[in-house]
């Protein structure tokens, strides 16, 4: 049986390199025997380091240089990159072209992303859901993000059901989770239909009118 493929435009062949990148750059490399990862300067798995798909042909995609792609080569890089359910819709999309080729409302230009990795102090980047994107090296060494289950890479979260940021807050963590819940609260009353569901999973009551 002929394999189906798709043909890449000239737009959705950079959309879907700057896609393939930043999520290359999310993933950590292995542990080693020890259970610590390598020290690196930069964080992210290298071109090399994917897993289950040519290393030529990912080159080849994430340098924008591909002119077709099948359906079994995206499933390929959603195992191998390890992408969520929207990352996954979102590269069929881009892969078969269905859909004008824009990054998702949660994607950080590239850009922004090296901004955010190259910092030397503690750093990440959340969207309106506090959910997080993008984070540096030592903020995953203080919050364990890489570890971290994709659906579970959240502030709120973090602050409110994980047993970790009693540690890393301390005795501040009460007030910083106070801080956060009422930013949180605001956010929520511009976009209820947006937000009201991660609310609910917090059981946080709205602020009486």
């Amino acid at each position: 049986m002929k394999q189906e493929t798709s043909e890449f435009t000239a737009d959705n062949r950079q959309t879907l390199a700057d896609f393939l990148r930043s999520r290359r750059l999310r993933l950590q490399p292995d542990d080693d025997s020890s259970g610590r990862r390598a020290r690196r300067r930069t964080s992210g798995l290298r071109r090399e380091e994917v897993a289950g798909i040519s290393i030529n042909w990912y080159v080849r995609l994430e340098q924008g240089r591909a002119a077709t792609a099948s359906p079994q080569t995206a499933d390929g890089l959603i195992r191998a990159l390890k992408l969520t359910e929207t990352d996954a819709r979102h590269l069929k999309a881009l892969m078969t072209g269905k859909v004008l080729m824009r990054p998702v409302a949660d994607s950080v230009p590239v850009e922004l992303e090296e901004l955010v990795r190259s910092q030397n102090h503690p750093a990440y980047l959340q969207n309106s859901s506090y959910e997080v994107l993008v984070w540096n090296r030592k903020a995953d060494e203080l919050f364990g993000f890489a570890e971290t289950a994709p659906e579970s890479r959240n502030v709120l979260t973090y602050l409110f059901a994980d047993p970790r940021s009693r540690k890393v807050f301390g005795d501040q963590r009460a007030a910083e989770s106070a801080r956060v819940l009422a930013q949180f609260r605001s956010v929520c009353d511009r976009s209820p239909e947006t937000h009201g569901e991660r609310r609910g999973e917090l059981s946080i009551p709205r602020p009486p009118i």
